[in-house]
């Protein structure tokens, strides 16, 4: 199952899974934008019917599918907290700590202004005193 020999076989199935992934710069799925419809998933789960398949492919590919899809899962979850664990531990140590009642510059590079060129405007925004303390490096003024 894990040989990579039968990707051709999954072939469809990356396809259909990245035709309707919801892409970060468009907001849209690809099919979405294409089409102006979202895509029917023909690919179905033979828990999700009540009769047995006569397809003996069919029932061999949910088989071999249905493991897979829970490996990926489970492997899925491990990185994130992996990866959540390290970008915490790295910020936390790099971030300066505040405390209430604080005077702090912000940074204005993502905040809109009205002047044509960036170039021209303010690197850091006001001075403003911490009143609460969110997070771990959140606060409000």
């Amino acid at each position: 199952m894990w040989d990579h020999d039968d990707w051709v076989d999954l072939l469809p199935f990356a396809e259909f899974w990245y035709n309707n992934l919801v892409h970060i710069t468009t907001n849209q799925t690809l099919f979405f934008a294409a089409y102006h419809q979202h895509a029917k998933n023909n690919f179905k789960n033979l828990r999700d019917n009540m009769t047995k398949s006569h397809n003996s492919v069919a029932v061999q590919t949910v088989e071999i599918l249905d493991p897979m899809r829970e490996a990926m899962r489970e492997n899925m979850k491990g990185a994130q907290t992996r990866m959540s664990k390290y970008s915490y531990q790295k910020v936390a140590n790099k971030e300066p700590q505040f405390k209430i009642e604080d005077w702090v510059m912000g940074n204005a590079k993502n905040i809109k202004m009205k002047r044509p060129s960036r170039t021209l405007e303010y690197k850091r925004r006001g001075k403003f005193k911490i009143e609460k303390l969110c997070r771990n490096n959140t606060y409000t003024k």
